[in-house]
């Protein structure tokens, strides 16, 4: 109503011959009828807008009780720092791939547990940085196995050692390495600079 008067009042003052008052008036009464149905246009838009992103966030709400959050209040989250890897070439800090290679030799009675430990240790790798990862069993030795993974560069790598290593990845670790017979042992492989 606020906006019927104004409209109006508008238009009284910009037509100021009465004849013509009668047009100015219509004219107003089409304007504000045109504006009353821009916003139920609008209206008509935001209630289905809004209907369905509540039944969408009701949804996500009930996917909880089937994907529950990972509990991690007993997780040793403190940072811990592992020793940094020495190497005989000059990695470029920002050049290339990084292959990390872990061998592990385990007895064939500590073969299931093994198996059983390391989706943590490729879920701890993942979350530290990796952007691959594997692990094999040597075809010709069943006792070895040979757990791959790449890190964007050497830099990245060396943030996995320095800063993104937390107590819990420590025991994921721990526990796949107490299963080798020997210790496992790592190499780090860089990506060669090919010349065409």
């Amino acid at each position: 109503m606020a906006r019927t008067a104004s409209a109006a009042a508008i238009f009284d003052d910009i037509c100021l011959p009465k004849p013509a008052s009668r047009i100015c008036r219509r004219s107003a009464s089409y304007i504000v009828a045109a504006d009353r149905a821009r916003a139920s246009q609008v209206t008509a838009g935001l209630l289905p807008a809004f209907l369905i992103s509540a039944a969408v966030m009701a949804a996500g709400a009930a996917t909880l009780w089937f994907w529950p959050f990972h509990q991690i209040a007993d997780m040793d989250r403190s940072p811990v720092r592992w020793p940094e890897p020495q190497l005989l070439l000059s990695a470029d800090r920002g050049s290339g791939l990084v292959l990390v290679r872990t061998t592990y030799t385990v007895a064939a009675d500590k073969e299931q547990q093994f198996l059983q430990a390391m989706p943590r240790l490729r879920q701890s790798r993942l979350r530290t940085g990796a952007i691959d990862w594997g692990l094999y069993q040597d075809g010709q030795d069943p006792r070895l196995f040979i757990e791959l993974f790449s890190v964007p560069s050497w830099e990245e790598h060396l943030r996995q050692h320095r800063e993104r290593q937390t107590g819990t990845d420590l025991e994921y670790h721990d526990a796949v390495a107490a299963l080798s017979d020997p210790p496992p042992q790592t190499g780090h492989y860089l990506a060669a600079g090919l010349h065409e």
